[in-house]
C-alpha cells in the first residue's frame, strides 16, 4: 500500500487512500526520504517508532497525549494495474504467472523484515487490491500461501509465521469476506464498525 515512486504518495496533494491516511496521522511522513526513492521491485523500507498522533477520522485531531502510541511501519509496493482476466469462475485473475511470482515475492519480502525485526503483531490488508487494481482472490490466496504455507502440504522448507498474531485491516466488507474464504479455518472473520480507510 504505497507508492513505489513518490515519498508517501498524494499526502501533499490531499489524496486519500490508505498510504496517505497514514502520512496525514502519524510521524511517518517525513521518515520517508526522497532518496530512498524509487523503491525497488522486490524490497521495502522499514520505520520504528512512527507515532500515532491524530484519530482516524475522515476530519482527523489531534489525538491526547495518553491516547498517542508507537507502531512499525513497513512501506512497500505492490503491482500497479497488472494485465488480469476473467477465469471460468468469473473472478479477475492475474493473466500473467510472472505477476503471481511477483506478488509472492513482494510478501514474504515483507513478512521475511518482519521477522528479522522481531515484530510478533502485525496489521496486513488486500495490499494491492484498490486503486492498483491487483485481483482480491489473488492477493488473499497468494497472502495464505505466504503465511500458512503451501495448501497441499506444508513441508519443512515452507516458511510459516505461527508465533505472529496477523490481523488483515479490510474495510471492504466483500474483500474482507473474499478473504476469509481464501484462508479457509486460517482466519477468524470479525466486523467492526466506524468510519477508516476505504
Amino acid at each position: 500500500m504505497a507508492s513505489p515512486l513518490r515519498p508517501g504518495g498524494g499526502v501533499l496533494t490531499g489524496a486519500t487512500s490508505q498510504e496517505e491516511w497514514l502520512c496525514s496521522r502519524t510521524t511517518l511522513y517525513p521518515s520517508l526520504h526522497e532518496e530512498f526513492y524509487r523503491l525497488p521491485e522486490v524490497g521495502a523500507i522499514y520505520t520504528p517508532d512512527v507515532l500515532v498522533c491524530k484519530t482516524w477520522d475522515t476530519e482527523p485531531s489531534d489525538l491526547k497525549s495518553a491516547d498517542q502510541f508507537f507502531i512499525d511501519v513497513i512501506t512497500a509496493a505492490m503491482l500497479r494495474l497488472p494485465e488480469v482476466e476473467t477465469n471460468q469462475q468469473g473472478e479477475l485473475t492475474y493473466s500473467e504467472q510472472k505477476d503471481r511470482d511477483m506478488v509472492l515475492a513482494k510478501m514474504r519480502c515483507v513478512m521475511r523484515i518482519l521477522r528479522s525485526r522481531h515484530i510478533k503483531r502485525v496489521v496486513l490488508g488486500a495490499w494491492g487490491c484498490g486503486a492498483y487494481g491487483n485481483p482480491v482472490d489473488e492477493i488473499a490466496r497468494s497472502w495464505r500461501r505466504v503465511l500458512l504455507g503451501p495448501q497441499a502440504k506444508r513441508s519443512d522448507r515452507a516458511e510459516v509465521y505461527d508465533d505472529m498474531e496477523i490481523v488483515f485491516a479490510i474495510k471492504d466488507h466483500n474483500m474482507a469476506r473474499r478473504f476469509t474464504t481464501a484462508f479457509e479455518a486460517g482466519v477468524v472473520f470479525e466486523e467492526l464498525g466506524g468510519d477508516g480507510v476505504d
